[in-house]
Parts: structure tokens; sequence; C-alpha cells
């Protein structure tokens, strides 16, 4: 599966939104002050459970090409794991947003 992720300062930020059109799937990191956070443990599967993508996050933007279609992606930042469930559409893409507590 095709992705990227990082989006640390403001030049890779730069450079991963010229290619959000790319993608299918657009993750965020964040802590809930809204301060962007890097090095989420990600696990997305797909709708029969089965693991699609496992990754360490380079940076607060994380972006796939998945097929549409029902998943679930958790996240781990430190001691704290976020669940989501969402759903992929066929045209178009998702964002999804993970606010942690804190590192």
């Amino acid at each position: 599966m095709p992705y990227v992720s990082g989006g640390i300062g403001e030049e890779s930020r730069a450079e991963l939104q010229a290619e959000a059109d790319r993608y299918d799937l657009h993750v965020i990191f964040a802590l809930r002050s809204g301060e962007y956070v890097s090095g989420a443990e990600v696990v997305l599967r797909d709708a029969s459970g089965t693991s699609v993508l496992t990754t360490s996050a380079d940076g607060p933007w994380l972006y796939a090409n998945i097929a549409p279609g029902n998943y679930e992606m958790t996240a781990t930042l430190g001691a704290q794991t976020l669940a989501k469930t969402f759903s992929v559409p066929i045209r178009g893409s998702r964002e999804v947003v993970f606010r942690f507590t804190k590192e």
C-alpha cells in the first residue's frame, strides 16, 4: 500500500500538501491543544480485521492510498492508544484526526 508520512516543519508540510490529492486517506496526529505530534505507532485494519498497514508516523501527517471500504485505525503515542472507525469513499478522500491528551 503506497503511503507517506511526515510534516515536521513548514517545508515538509508544503511538500506533503502538494501531493495530498494523490491519496485517499489523510491522517493527522496532534495533541488536544492543537500541537502536532510525531512518532505515533499506527495499525490500519480492513473490515475483516486484516492489518493492511502498520507503521510509525514520521510526522504529524500520514497519507495513504487504500481501497474504498470500512476500516479501523489505532494510533499509539506513549501510553495512550486511540481507535477510530471510518469509511473511505469511492470518490474523494477521508480525513481522520487523532487528538492525544499528552505525549
